[in-house]
């Protein structure tokens, strides 16, 4: 079933009067000054406004990008690059405002960078001339029309005449990773890698190039003023305005910045201009005196007006309430939910201009929370489900960028991790704060891991080592004490407590070392295999793992039928042992019902089309083999259809059929599966299939769970296993259960065909 989700969109309320708010419009790029106007971009047009600030007026209008704007020397003519009809070149037109004029025709990206000393050119940026990749060299068009000329600088992304004409300071290539167009754009805050550089300036009369004083800093922007050069640079960390003098060779910082770069300056009769946090700001280099200017946007804006919009393609998180009844979704910075049959949608939040993002139920299902930076900074919100009530902020720790709120089972507390590599633990009710861990080295593909213990006593989370491994830890919410549960010679994540209490489960690999750096391509070599582990808490407690003694009178072992998780320390390291599951591509560990542990498992692609029609399919050396239904026939990249009444559906891989695929429907011991008309995303990664239960965990670990004895097993193969159907979603990974005191394990491709 498909629910088209719509929002009613509100217009930001970010435009506000100078005399009512006091803060004027932000998100104003690339400012240029002239003796008596301020220039930027705004919502994809120009605009001018006094030096002095006020009411802004617009110069463009038209449904494609201009930005960039440059005043000519005289201030009579604003030069800008536009996207039209899908080209970006280069126009000038009136300050006052008229028919803007194209003096650029080449099919690649022009972009303006300023103008000669005389003002009878244009300067701007083009690849044209280069190949086989664009790179942007300088380049001169007359603006009365004519051909384009270009400097003589091989290399040149930016630049800016000396008041003489016969020196010019340039920034050889971006220190941005994409700048195909000046809409797309890609940089790392404090960068240090390859593409740093030096401002550099070259003679234009002999050729001879010499750089600024540079270490490692990104240095861009360069701008001319009288005998000085200014520029930005991030050498002391966040981005300012620097001066260069040539006659003493110094450098000195202009401006003092601490939180938000400048994003973007150019230089003026007497001025410097610069965006900083969104505003424009206005420099003296002579006092070195800067002042925020005060400017004000109005006009008719399309895109603000209040309309009703479909959603469904903008879900960025998604979390399912305790029973399933209804789904929470995050669209568009709105919190809605959604039921899974009769109902209506709602809208929490309500709230355009604000960030509502990664909803979360609670266990009972009464209370849902989520993040919010309505306040300025990020909060925790705790509201009704039913939208009846206004939701209760509670205050985070610090001023990070936070993600991944967990609640605990209890409903009580809840987890969560900020950027700046910190666990919080949060009292929902007092809104008290408890650091649990701190990590040492940022990597996007590895986080804490968190996960609560079934009676809310325990945390178990995995961090760095000194040695880059990651080790599995153990939080006690009581004492505040830590509890390391592997000892950081093999790399160890995704901790997960059995529901019963006894065990924890995790993932560790022996051979992670070489393929640990997840930047440099020099892993990519180097596949990182894990198996399945679990430790077993309790000291008294005898290894699920253990063969059966089948003796007469053998004593059955006694253990503690607590439901309370407790971690006996002593001799922990020797209660740790290996599930049965060969070491494999392993992720996402997931417990289920008491002694059942889920996990996905990924597979290269390759040599998959005879898998693909038949028979067993292999994963690579040192894996398992699983047997996969004869079938399943793939009709797109995107589904797979089951063989109805012993014929074959016909389709080929690689092309669609025209129809979205289905499934018959499968019965089971435990009730009936119907999955027919479920659509299948599409998924292109090219790193493999995925498979992925098509029904709720807890049936499924009944289906798939691990037969404990002979007759088990038969009785699981003639009935449930092959009366379960799997429903593939993407292109790389499977869903398998392994049930503890058992020596294998089950994938998740069941025989649909054969009942």
């Amino acid at each position: 079933m498909h629910r088209l989700i719509l929002l009613a969109v509100m217009g930001s309320l970010l435009l506000q009067p100078v005399s009512a708010s006091g803060q004027g419009t932000r998100l104003l790029r690339e400012p240029a000054v002239s003796g008596d106007l301020i220039a930027f971009a705004y919502g994809g047009d120009i605009w001018v406004v006094a030096r002095g600030g006020g009411t802004a007026r617009r110069i463009t209008s038209t449904p494609g990008v201009e930005a960039e704007p440059r005043f000519s020397p005289d201030g009579a003519l604003l030069a800008f690059t536009a996207t039209v009809a899908g080209n970006t070149d280069v126009y000038v037109v009136p300050v006052q405002g008229g028919n803007p004029r194209r003096l650029t025709f080449h099919p690649g990206v022009d972009r303006v960078r300023g103008w000669n000393v005389d003002g009878t050119a244009v300067l701007f940026g083009s690849g044209r001339s280069s190949a086989p990749l664009p790179y942007l060299k300088l380049w001169s068009v007359p603006v009365e029309g004519g051909l384009p000329e270009p400097l003589p600088i091989p290399r040149a992304f930016s630049g800016t005449l000396s008041p003489d004409g016969r020196q010019v300071a340039y920034e050889e290539f971006s220190t941005a990773f994409i700048t195909t167009e000046q809409n797309k754009i890609s940089q790392w805050r404090h960068y240090r890698g390859g593409r740093t550089h030096p401002i550099r300036v070259m003679d234009l009369a002999d050729h001879t190039v010499r750089a600024l004083p540079w270490t490692d800093s990104n240095d861009t922007d360069p701008m001319w003023l009288g005998d000085r050069i200014y520029f930005l640079s991030d050498r002391d960390f966040t981005v300012n305005v620097f001066e260069y003098s040539p006659s003493t060779g110094s450098v000195r910082r202009l401006t003092d910045h601490m939180d938000f770069d400048v994003k973007s300056a150019s230089a003026g009769p007497g001025a410097i201009v610069y965006e900083q946090a969104g505003y424009v700001h206005l420099l003296d280099p002579s006092t070195g005196e800067s002042r925020r200017v005060g400017i004000e946007v109005d006009g008719d804006f399309p895109w603000m007006r209040p309309r009703f919009d479909n959603v469904a393609p903008l879900i960025r998180s998604m979390a399912l309430s305790p029973t399933g009844v209804r789904a929470s979704f995050e669209a568009r910075g709105e919190i809605l939910t959604v039921p899974t049959a009769e109902g209506d949608t709602r809208n929490l939040t309500r709230s355009p201009g604000v960030h509502d993002r990664s909803p979360v139920w609670s266990p009972d299902g009464t209370r849902i929370a989520w993040l919010s930076d309505e306040s300025g900074e990020y909060e925790l919100m705790v509201g009704d489900p039913h939208g009846l009530a206004e939701p209760r902020a509670v205050a985070l720790p610090g001023t990070a960028f936070f993600s991944e709120p967990r609640w605990s089972p209890d409903g009580a507390r809840m987890l969560i991790s900020d950027n700046h590599l910190n666990l919080w633990l949060i009292e929902v009710e007092s809104g008290q704060a408890s650091r649990i861990a701190s990590d040492t080295y940022d990597d996007p593909t590895r986080g804490f891991d968190a996960t609560w213990s079934p009676d809310s006593r325990w945390v178990g989370y995995s961090r760095n080592l000194d040695n880059h491994q990651r080790a599995v830890f153990a939080y006690s919410v009581e004492s505040g004490s830590t509890v390391q549960i592997t000892d950081g010679l093999s790399d160890a994540v995704g901790p997960a407590f059995d529901a019963g209490g006894r065990y924890l489960y995790f993932l560790a690999s022996v051979d992670y070392g070489p393929g640990g750096g997840w930047l440099e391509m020099s892993s990519l070599d180097h596949p990182t295999t894990r198996a399945i582990y679990l430790a077993v808490l309790r000291s008294a407690d005898p290894s699920p793992l253990l063969p059966k003694i089948g003796d007469e009178g053998a004593p059955e072992p006694v253990t503690d039928t607590s439901s309370a998780v407790r971690i006996d320390v002593d001799g922990l390291d020797q209660r740790i042992v290996a599930l049965g599951v060969p070491a494999g591509d392993y992720s996402q560990l997931a417990a289920g019902p008491a002694g059942v542990v889920f996990y996905v498992a990924a597979r290269a692609i390759g040599r998959e089309r005879d898998r693909e029609r038949g028979g067993e399919w292999s994963r690579p050396t040192g894996r398992p083999r699983w047997a996969m239904g004869r079938s399943a026939r793939p009709i797109s990249r995107s589904g797979w259809i089951p063989e109805r009444n012993g014929s074959r559906s016909s389709g080929r891989r690689g092309a669609s059929s025209g129809r979205s695929s289905t499934m018959s429907r499968c019965t089971a011991p435990t009730g009936t599966l119907s999955t027919r008309g479920m659509r299948r995303s599409s998924s292109t990664s090219g790193t493999g299939r995925t498979w992925a239960t098509s029904w709720p965990l807890s049936e499924a670990s009944s289906w798939w769970g691990i037969p404990t004895s002979p007759e088990e097993a038969t009785s699981r193969r003639r009935s449930r296993f092959r009366s379960a159907c799997s429903a593939p979603i993407s292109p790389s990974r499977t869903v398998i259960s392994a049930s503890v005191g058992s020596t294998t394990a089950r994938t998740g491709i069941p025989d649909c065909g054969r009942r």
